[in-house]
């Protein structure tokens, strides 16, 4: 055989090998968790982006949806017109979070929907602040 015929073979042969060191280079590790352990105060879980959501103004209305699976909370966000309203379904009913507390309040929580009430994503509420408003100096 000459030199010609082997010259296809080979490049064959040549991809077939460069393929295979291509895959042997391939990572396996599992994904890395978000929880890091080694901290003196113990574990935490570290983000890369917030996993939380803040709404800060006056609740104005609140209903409970179902058989206490959920709350929608009417929001009057801070500094706008009230034509501006915002609704918020929250997961279970947190009443007692909102005890004791006065508007304007600040929301707290999770960005992404935990479950679903009815069909629609509900949020978790992580907490609720009271914004405590300045007396002004005479």
């Amino acid at each position: 055989m000459k030199l010609r015929d082997w010259i296809p073979s080979m490049l064959i042969v040549l991809l077939i090998v460069l393929a295979l060191v291509a895959i042997g280079r391939c990572a396996t590790n599992p994904k890395k968790s978000n929880t890091t352990c080694w901290l003196p105060e113990g574990c935490v879980t570290q983000f890369t982006e917030n996993p939380y959501t803040y709404k800060v103004g006056a609740l104005t209305n609140a209903s409970i949806i179902g058989d206490n699976e959920g709350v929608v909370v009417r929001i009057q966000p801070l500094a706008t017109y009230s034509l501006f309203t915002e609704d918020l379904l929250l997961c279970g009913v947190p009443a007692d979070m909102f005890l004791n507390k006065g508007n304007p309040l600040v929301l707290t929580y999770k960005t992404k929907a935990s479950k679903t009430v009815q069909g629609i994503g509900c949020h978790e509420l992580v907490r609720v602040d009271e914004m405590k408003t300045e007396t002004p100096q005479k």
